[in-house]
C-alpha cells in the first residue's frame, strides 16, 4: 500500500495546487445552479418542482460521468506512457497493482467530491417536494456504481492503448454501444419479426431480446427513470448497482493481468500520421506527396484530417452506411426501391454526418500544435496567427468532400424534396436560430480544445445545451403568448454576438500559447 498511498498523495496534491482544478469545480457548481434554474422555470408550467430539479441534476450527473470517462479516466496510464515516466515508476519498485490503484483512486475521489457539491441542491429538491430521501440515496448509489464502471473501463483501455486519443475513442465507442446498442438491436429484430423475415422463436430473436433486456437492466439511464417514478419503493442495491460494480471489478482485474504485457516496451511518443505511416498510405496517390504552395493547408489536410487515404475511406464508409439505411428501411417498412427515396435517405444521412464531422475537426484542429508545443515555432513564420487559423480551417474543409459529394448526389436523385425542405426551412425563424447556435457550438469546441486535452466536443455540446435551455426558459413566456418570431430573433442576435466573442477569444488564446 506504500506505493498506492504515495501516488494518491502526489496526484491529490498536484490537483489541489492547480488553479484550473478549483475553477472546474466552481464551474460545475455554476452548471448545477443553471440546471436548477432551468428546471425551476419549467416547473411553473409542468408542476412538481422538486422532481423536475432532481431529474435535471441526475441527467447532468450522468452526462458528466460519460464525459469524464473519455477525457479524465481514459488518460490514467496513457499520460505516463506519453511522458515516458512509466518505466521510472517501475524502476522505483511500484507494482502494477499500486500503479493502477494509485492512478485511479485520486480521480474517483475527485469525481466523488464533485458529486458532494450538489448536496445543498439535493436537499432543496426534497424540501420542494416530489422527491424522497430514499429516492436520493438510490439515485446516488446507482451513480457511484456507474462511475466505478466507467472509470475501470476507461482505465482498461488506457492500459491497452499507446495514446490518450486511442483510449478515449475506444472508451467512448464501447460506452455508446452499451447505451444505445441494445435499443438498436431490439428494434432491428422486432422489425424483422414484424415483416415475417424472422421467426419469433428463432434462437437469434430470443437470444437478442434476452441479452438486450439484461443490458437494459444494467443501464443507469433506465434505472434513473425507475427511481423518478411516483411511489418508488425498490431496494437501494439494485441489479444495476451489483452489475456495474461487478463489471468494474472485472475490467480492473483484466487491467491488472495485461498491464505488464501492454507496458513492456516503452516507445517514444510522436505525432500520429494515421495511414500515412503504412506502406500503402505512404506511397503513391494515397501519400502526402510534395508540399502545396499553401503549406499549412497541405499540412492540415494530410496530417490532421487524414489526407487522401481518409477521403477514400470515407467514400467507402459512407456508401456502406447509406446502403445499410436503405436496406433497413426496405425491410422494416416494405418499401420498394425508388430513386427519389434513396436521394432522401442520402441527404439526411450525409447532412447528419457533416454536422458531426465539422465538430470533430474543430476539436482536432489545434491538437497537434498544442500537444507538441509547436505554436511558438509557427509563430515565427512570416504569417499571422489569423492566416494560420484560416489555413487550418480550409485544410479541414477539404476533408468534407466525401460527405458533400454524396449529399449532392442525393439532391440530384430527389431535387423536389430538397427544394421543398429548403423553402420551408428558410422561412422559419427557428431554423436560423439553430444555424446560429451550431456556429456558436463549433467556435466553442475550437476554444475548449485550447484548454482541455480531451473531451472538447461533448463538453462544448453540454455547455451550449444548458445555455440554450436557460435562454429558452427566459423567453418561454414570450413563446406562450405567441411571440415566437421576436423571441427567436433576440436569441439569434445573442448567439451571433457570443460567437464573435468566442472567435476573438480563440485568437487571444492562440497568441498566449504561442508566446510560451
Amino acid at each position: 500500500m506504500r506505493g498506492v498511498l504515495a501516488l494518491m498523495n502526489r496526484s491529490l496534491r498536484s490537483d489541489e495546487r492547480l488553479l484550473r482544478t478549483h475553477l472546474f469545480r466552481f464551474g460545475f457548481v455554476l452548471l448545477t445552479y443553471a440546471t436548477v434554474t432551468v428546471a425551476h422555470a419549467q416547473s411553473f408550467f409542468f408542476g412538481a418542482p422538486g422532481r423536475m430539479v432532481f431529474s435535471a441534476l441526475q441527467l447532468l450527473n450522468m452526462w458528466c460521468i460519460l464525459l469524464a470517462a473519455v477525457s479524465y479516466f481514459a488518460t490514467t496510464i496513457t499520460e505516463e506512457k506519453e511522458e515516458m515516466t512509466l518505466g521510472l515508476l517501475k524502476m522505483a519498485g511500484v507494482s502494477r497493482l499500486s500503479l493502477l490503484l494509485g492512478k485511479a483512486a485520486p480521480r474517483l475521489v475527485t469525481a466523488g467530491l464533485l458529486l458532494t457539491a450538489q448536496l445543498p441542491f439535493i436537499m432543496l429538491t426534497v424540501t420542494l417536494g416530489g422527491v424522497s430521501i430514499h429516492q436520493v440515496v438510490a439515485a446516488y448509489t446507482g451513480l457511484i456504481a456507474f462511475l466505478f464502471l466507467v472509470a475501470c473501463l476507461a482505465q482498461l483501455f488506457s492500459v491497452i492503448s499507446l495514446q490518450s486519443r486511442s483510449a478515449a475513442f475506444r472508451t467512448g465507442l464501447l460506452l455508446a454501444l452499451y447505451l444505445v446498442g441494445p435499443a438498436i438491436a431490439r428494434g432491428a429484430v422486432t422489425s424483422f419479426i414484424a415483416v415475417g423475415k424472422l421467426n419469433p422463436n428463432h434462437w437469434i430473436a430470443t437470444s437478442t431480446i434476452s441479452l438486450t433486456s439484461w443490458l437494459d437492466s444494467t443501464s443507469i439511464f433506465l434505472r434513473m427513470q425507475t427511481i423518478m417514478m411516483t411511489g418508488f419503493a425498490q431496494p437501494t442495491i439494485s441489479h444495476q448497482v451489483v452489475s456495474n460494480l461487478s463489471a468494474g471489478l472485472i475490467f480492473f482485474t483484466i487491467s491488472w493481468l495485461v498491464f505488464d504485457l501492454c507496458t513492456r516496451n516503452e516507445k517514444p511518443a510522436g505525432p500520429s500520421r494515421g495511414l500515412l505511416q503504412t506502406r500503402i498510405g505512404g506511397r503513391g496517390w494515397l501519400g502526402a506527396g510534395r508540399a502545396w504552395p499553401w503549406a499549412e493547408v497541405w499540412k492540415t489536410f494530410n496530417f490532421t484530417v487524414g489526407g487522401r487515404s481518409m477521403v477514400l475511406a470515407k467514400l467507402v464508409l459512407y456508401a456502406l452506411l447509406i446502403g445499410s439505411f436503405v436496406y433497413v428501411d426496405a425491410v422494416s417498412w416494405g418499401n420498394r426501391f425508388q430513386i427519389d427515396h434513396l436521394g432522401s435517405i442520402t441527404m439526411l444521412t450525409m447532412f447528419t454526418a457533416l454536422l458531426i464531422e465539422i465538430g470533430v475537426h474543430a476539436s482536432r484542429m489545434f491538437r497537434t500544435e498544442i500537444k507538441w508545443n509547436t505554436l511558438s515555432s509557427i509563430y515565427i513564420l512570416p504569417q499571422s496567427i489569423r492566416a494560420m487559423v484560416y489555413a487550418k480551417v480550409l485544410g479541414c474543409s477539404l476533408a468534407l468532400i466525401p460527405g458533400l459529394v454524396y449529399f449532392f448526389i442525393g439532391v440530384l436523385f430527389d431535387p423536389d424534396t430538397f427544394l421543398e425542405s429548403l423553402n420551408d426551412l428558410l422561412t422559419e425563424y427557428a431554423f436560423w436560430y439553430a444555424v446560429c447556435q451550431y456556429i456558436f457550438v463549433v467556435h466553442l469546441i475550437a476554444l475548449l480544445s485550447l484548454y482541455v486535452k480531451w473531451g472538447a466536443l461533448p463538453l462544448a455540446v453540454g455547455i451550449a445545451w444548458f445555455i440554450n435551455a436557460f435562454m429558452m426558459s427566459v423567453f418561454f413566456r414570450f413563446m406562450i403568448v405567441g411571440n415566437n418570431e421576436g423571441a427567436f430573433v433576440v436569441l439569434a442576435v445573442c448567439t451571433v454576438i457570443a460567437s464573435l466573442l468566442v472567435h476573438l477569444w480563440i485568437g487571444t488564446r492562440l497568441h498566449q500559447l504561442s508566446a510560451k
